[in-house]
């Protein structure tokens, strides 16, 4: 289980994640919504110490708050950035590799021809260089690189971002598959639509904090999740 404890991210004298506490049992999909600014990428970047912070972060005894990106990506939590962060003059071949840096060269090439054989599209789009891409089929690329280094936990900012609703549906069948092979999913995402389809937990956060949890029928059931998201 991921467990955060009275996570704070301040930049400066800004503080954009206040206290938050949360838990992400093993094998389920969560969903942090929120608006533009609510904290959902800055927690997201704590997790995988891309920024610092301060609480508690752990997984069942282990805690990695503090910890250094390599040294959280070894512990098997990765992140799928916002935005996707291809390098795009690099064919998807490369920068699928790039996700493996950690790993030994024969894990890097056996994790490859699986997830080339996961995802046909890769293959054969293998040696194209990623910014010709569409944008959903970036964020095919963005997520397999990041299965690149077997994670147990996946933290992903923004899947939906520029996305045609099309790519949406893909996107949300690629995560319902990895659940389903027992991964354990960490979604920050502004549509909530998308979030209550897949997310078996869902977190509301609203200017750094968590205002309703539980599952998605009940908290979109709450009044002010209603009027916030679905204009009713």
């Amino acid at each position: 289980m991921l467990t955060v404890e009275n996570l704070k991210v301040a930049y400066g004298r800004v503080e954009a994640v206040r206290g938050v506490s949360f838990a992400v049992p093993a094998g389920q999909i969560a969903a942090l919504i929120g608006a533009n600014g609510a904290g959902k990428s800055s927690t997201l970047n704590a997790l995988t110490g891309l920024v610092r912070c301060r609480g508690k972060i752990a997984e069942g005894d282990i805690r990695f708050d503090g910890l250094a990106t390599d040294a959280i990506v070894r512990h098997g939590v990765v992140q799928v950035a916002q935005g996707r962060q291809l390098f795009p003059l690099m064919s998807v071949r490369e920068n699928l590799e790039l996700g493996a840096f950690l790993r030994s060269a024969a894990d890097k090439r056996r994790r490859l021809d699986e997830l080339m054989a996961r995802f046909p599209l890769l293959a054969e789009r293998a040696e194209q260089a990623a910014g010709t891409l569409s944008g959903g089929e970036q964020q095919l690329v963005a997520i397999a690189r990041a299965l690149m280094a077997e994670p147990r936990i996946l933290l992903i900012d923004e899947p939906c971002l520029g996305l045609a609703p099309i790519m949406i549906r893909r996107v949300a069948a690629v995560l319902r598959d990895l659940h389903a092979a027992g991964l354990t999913i960490l979604i920050a995402e502004q549509n909530a639509s998308f979030a209550t389809a897949i997310a078996e937990h869902l977190l509301v956060m609203e200017n750094g904090r968590i205002t309703q949890a539980g599952p998605p029928a009940a908290v979109m059931a709450h009044a002010d999740v209603r009027r916030a998201y679905l204009g009713i």
